[in-house]
């Protein structure tokens, strides 16, 4: 269940999904990512889902198949949320087939099929089944198998044609939803990408291996990697820009703004906006991911200029606070101190009872690189300290969950943004 995303303001209507520059997301059958029906997309402050630049192929329910999704949107007052499903990019037409809209039915933009569709709320809606993510069976754990090795000869037999482009497409969103390596082929895949991108790099398929070169990388959390990476396919995408303008030139604003975006998150304001800059100049950019950017930037060099006051004014980096008396009237998760910070901060919480506590800390690519609590507290203020001395700079995310002991069921979670910046 994806739902309530976004900031709740004009600024920036954040997406449910949002899908651009070749990714490939399935909804109808088999695993995390190509995630067996019975998925609700709602409520979230943009649109559910949207299909942006670079022609990215998403499937909520195709024919024969059918999708079981459930895609709506009850806030009805949000001007920022005109549609439920945007293809924006052009593709040739987005499936969502048999799937429940809410009581308006469905509002699409571009070529979207919404035929077959589920006429009464469906029992499982907001269901995140027994498990959360749907468990492959040995079956499909076969049929995928062969689905990769279908795939992979489409590409080395017509590497310079559209449905090699397709076919690479549709191995990366396999082998990217694997979040376990069930398939065997995720450690390995790195190497694959670049032996094939070697093969290929003077093609369009060589081109865009490389952008997903460096999506990899960012999974992985390797920023330097990133980096290195992202500047090298803006280099060769500059210079055969003249041979497919419409879609290199696509490909390399949105090198830059992610770029930009990683600039950012490691404190490098100076890069990052010049790399929005160049978007700005150059490209006819999309004002939301500008927005999203520029708040982005706002907010890190708030988060610097914080740190930097603090030093300056003799005030130490980091200091223990007393454990307040009064009990708390609710559950909270204030903002760690100090932020930015290099390399210890402390994260404050509250409990108004007795409950369970879990504190994880994610890194940008979502990998949690930290557990710092998972145990019971009694009612009261608490503070615990995170080391961050063996990660790279960059953003974290603090995400708590807290279960009160009596109302077993009943969890309040919490997530909060800090700044490691060495």
């Amino acid at each position: 269940m994806i739902e309530n995303n976004g900031y709740g303001g004009p600024s920036i209507p954040l997406n449910g999904i949002y899908t651009r520059d070749g990714d490939y997301l399935r909804f109808w059958s088999g695993r995390v990512n190509n995630t067996l029906g019975y998925n609700t997309i709602r409520n979230n402050y943009g649109y559910e889902v949207v299909a942006d630049y670079g022609s990215p192929r998403v499937e909520l329910g195709v024919p024969t198949v059918g999708g079981l999704n459930a895609i709506y949107d009850e806030v009805v007052s949000n001007p920022y949320d005109a549609y439920e499903v945007w293809n924006r990019a052009g593709n040739p037409l987005l499936w969502a087939l048999d799937c429940w809209w809410g009581s308006n039915g469905p509002q699409t933009y571009g070529s979207v099929s919404t035929s077959s569709r589920i006429t009464s709320e469906p029992d499982w809606l907001g269901s995140t089944g027994p498990g959360g993510a749907a468990k492959m069976l040995a079956s499909e754990d076969k049929d995928l198998k062969e689905r990769i090795e279908e795939l992979k000869k489409v590409i080395v037999e017509s590497p310079d044609t559209p449905e090699a482009i397709e076919a690479f497409s549709e191995l990366y969103g396999i082998i990217r939803s694997d979040l376990e390596d069930e398939l065997g082929e995720k450690d390995r895949f790195y190497e694959y990408l670049t032996e094939l991108y070697s093969k290929h790099k003077s093609k369009k398929l060589g081109k865009f291996v490389l952008r997903k070169k460096v999506f990899w990388k960012s999974l992985e959390g390797d920023v330097d990697k990133v980096i290195k990476l992202s500047k090298k396919a803006l280099k060769e995408f500059e210079k055969a820009e003249a041979e497919d303008k419409d879609w290199l030139s696509e490909a390399r604003m949105c090198v830059l703004e992610d770029l930009a975006l990683t600039y950012i998150h490691t404190g490098d304001i100076m890069n990052g906006k010049s790399c929005l800059d160049e978007v700005m100049e150059k490209y006819s950019f999309d004002s939301t991911m500008i927005a999203l950017i520029e708040e982005e930037m706002e907010d890190m060099e708030d988060q610097i200029s914080e740190g930097m006051m603090l030093q300056k004014k003799g005030v130490p980096y980091w200091e223990e606070e007393e454990e307040d008396e009064f009990i708390p009237e609710e559950y909270a998760l204030a903002q760690n101190y100090p932020n930015p910070f290099n390399p210890t901060t402390t994260i404050p919480f509250s409990l108004p009872e007795e409950s369970h506590v879990k504190i994880e800390i994610y890194d940008l690519s979502g990998s949690c690189v930290a557990t710092l609590s998972d145990k019971r507290y009694q009612t009261g203020n608490y503070n615990v300290q995170f080391n961050g001395s063996g990660l790279a700079s960059g953003i974290y995310f603090i995400r708590t969950q807290m279960v009160p002991s009596e109302k077993q069921g009943k969890q309040h979670v919490f997530t909060s943004k800090m700044m490691l910046l060495k």
